[in-house]
């Protein structure tokens, strides 16, 4: 019989302090740390901020605008979603994204008038993806 992956950290008065990160992803913890620095990198301003939640990770930029990467955590890998409403859609397809990314995004159904985009942050492999989806997200307010 299958074993189904199921969400972990779904007690929200256990915040997702570096060693319960740890304890969930193990050896992958590192890709948290790679992604907040993405999420920096991809704003390219040193005023912007990162603020963790329980379920989000929102992204402050120097207007005080913010928006949310909504993360889950799952055994062994963090899931990340960033929803874009429909007016930016065709230009995320026009992006500079791997062919995988863009399937991925195109399969995938919208929620209300939004569509998700969601990277399961295993490694490093989709990061570059995932960065350029922020910094176009950024570039749209």
């Amino acid at each position: 019989m299958e074993q189904i992956n199921t969400i972990e950290l779904s007690d929200e008065t256990i915040f997702p302090d570096e060693q319960v990160l740890q304890q969930v992803l193990g050896g992958f913890v590192h890709c948290i740390h790679r992604f907040a620095g993405t999420v920096h990198a991809a704003g390219n301003d040193p005023r912007m901020a990162l603020l963790p939640g329980w379920k989000s990770l929102a992204v402050q930029g120097p207007e005080k605008e913010t928006y949310h990467v909504w993360m889950s955590a799952w055994k062994g890998y963090m899931q990340a979603t960033i929803y874009f409403p429909g007016r930016l859609l065709d230009g995320l397809y026009g992006l500079d994204l791997s062919e995988e990314t863009k399937q991925r995004f195109r399969s995938t159904k919208n929620v209300g008038q939004s569509k998700p985009a969601m990277f399961e942050i295993r490694g490093h492999d989709n990061l570059k993806d995932l960065e350029t989806i922020i910094q176009y997200k950024l570039s749209s307010r």
